[in-house]
């Protein structure tokens, strides 16, 4: 048991690797089975020693070794914020089925915050994926019977809100947000998924405030997702405690 951190931060960081490269390629519109890893400005297939997580841009200095070219700090930055995630959710869930349904939920939405920055949308497959986990997740709160009815009417109210959405030619929030605050609420009590919600619309006033003050906000179109994420992983981790700190349990 003693060893389990230590791989879950060693998996952490071949995962964080390979979950932005699926993004990276997704939105290149490249096979992410093939072609092998390679730079993409020079096209060369990278060496072992070149795909070594965290180590390999360490000691290459963010560089390609054949071209030079910048390779980007979004794949450091993958290989180090998700054993970070691993291993805090270990921690807060343990060895359990629950622990690797969440693993499974923050690799999703890595990809889908990735995607939703690089092309200011969302893919199909990646709700899907969402979705398939919310309803076996549902299952078995029903057969245990620790389903919170009062969600199941946030998320009815939230499906009436995305036809809504849909219909508009401008909406101030996009459909498949939406669609992502239903798949997540499923793993949460009705006290979590306020907070959640909440907390994803001051987490993202937090930062746009920001971005306008060191006037860096390039489009008037705002990737969402990333705020979705951080705010559910934040409760999945934390939410109880700030419950009770704020009186609600």
């Amino acid at each position: 048991m003693k060893m389990i951190p230590a791989i879950s931060i060693i998996i952490g960081m071949i995962m964080g690797s390979f979950l932005h490269l699926v993004a990276l390629r997704r939105s290149r519109g490249i096979s992410i089975i093939s072609p092998s890893s390679h730079c993409f400005n020079c096209k060369r297939i990278l060496k072992p020693f070149s795909l070594i997580p965290v180590f390999s841009y360490i000691i290459q200095k963010g560089k390609c070794r054949y071209c030079g070219e910048e390779i980007g700090i979004g794949s450091f930055f993958a290989e180090i914020i998700m054993p970070l995630s691993y291993i805090c959710l270990y921690f807060k869930f343990g060895l359990s089925a629950k622990l690797f349904m969440m693993i499974y939920l923050v690799s999703v939405l890595y990809i889908m915050s990735i995607t939703d920055i690089l092309e200011k949308n969302i893919f199909d497959i990646d709700l899907v994926f969402l979705f398939i986990a919310a309803f076996i997740y549902l299952i078995y709160a029903y057969f245990y019977k620790f389903f919170d009815m009062r969600i199941g009417i946030i998320q009815l109210f939230l499906f009436g809100l995305y036809f809504i959405v849909k219909r508009l030619e401008k909406p101030p929030l996009a459909e498949g947000d939406i669609l992502v605050y239903i798949a997540l609420l499923t793993f949460l009590n009705i006290f979590e998924g306020i907070l959640f919600i909440f907390s994803s619309f001051w987490i993202a006033a937090i930062v746009l405030i920001a971005l306008i003050k060191m006037k860096s906000l390039e489009s008037d179109k705002i990737p969402f997702i990333p705020f979705i994420a951080i705010s559910f992983f934040l409760v999945i981790l934390l939410g109880e405690d700030i419950l009770k700190f704020m009186g609600w349990l």
